[in-house]
């Protein structure tokens, strides 16, 4: 165990040496342990700024999903309100077509009898 490597050294060494052995470990441990904390907090900004991604991607997407709805929404009011209108001049169209069906039929009538009224004569 680490413990027993220290009292072997410093049983084998003299206090001065040991301690200064001791110190040297003391320093690289503090150091190791300053770039641990450094890579901690690098990793600990990178997770935060993943979630602060992610956070606007959801927020991104949750537009984009209302501005579909809204855009299928108008599509579909939109459709609605087109096939009314062709609707609408269908009806039109067909009144149209009676009324100069019906003109013709008069017509036709009108030159029946202007015939017979000149045939007559």
């Amino acid at each position: 165990s680490l413990q027993t490597k220290l009292d072997m050294l410093i049983e084998s060494r003299s206090c001065d040496e040991s301690t200064k052995i001791l110190k040297e470990k003391f320093i690289y441990l503090e150091t190791q342990n300053k770039h641990l904390d450094s890579a901690n907090r690098k990793l600990e900004e990178k997770v935060e700024n993943l979630e602060k991604e992610l956070k606007e991607s959801q927020n991104q997407i949750m537009n984009m999903k209302d501005q579909i709805l809204a855009t299928t929404a108008k599509h579909e009011s939109d459709a609605a309100a087109a096939k009314d209108e062709v609707a609408k001049a269908t009806d039109e169209r067909n009144r149209l077509i009676a009324n100069f069906e019906e003109t013709k039929a008069q017509m036709l009538l009108e030159k029946v009898r202007m015939e017979s009224e000149i045939n007559s004569l």
